[in-house]
């Protein structure tokens, strides 16, 4: 948990009650463990379910976001798209 890390991807992750802060240190919580045992497509649809609940709190309409990741799963991995 770093500066590497982007605000909306923290809030998503403090959200998701996957880590927690107490006294300046960030905690891992049995929540947390449980979704690093995930597999990895779980975790990307566990992380997506949560970014969703908060979209509209980051100024972004739910409705755009749903339309961008079912566009996203008729793209070819690899694949160059021009028109997203």
């Amino acid at each position: 948990y770093n500066d590497n890390i982007g605000e909306i991807t923290k809030k998503v992750i403090f959200h998701s009650h996957l880590i927690e802060s107490e006294n300046q240190d960030i905690l891992i919580t049995a929540s947390g463990f449980q979704f690093l045992l995930m597999d990895i497509s779980s975790q990307i649809w566990y992380f997506l379910r949560k970014y969703l609940e908060l979209a509209e709190s980051f100024g972004l309409n739910t409705i755009e976001c749903l339309s961008f990741v079912f566009e996203l799963n008729f793209l070819t991995l690899g694949k160059v798209c021009n028109h997203i």
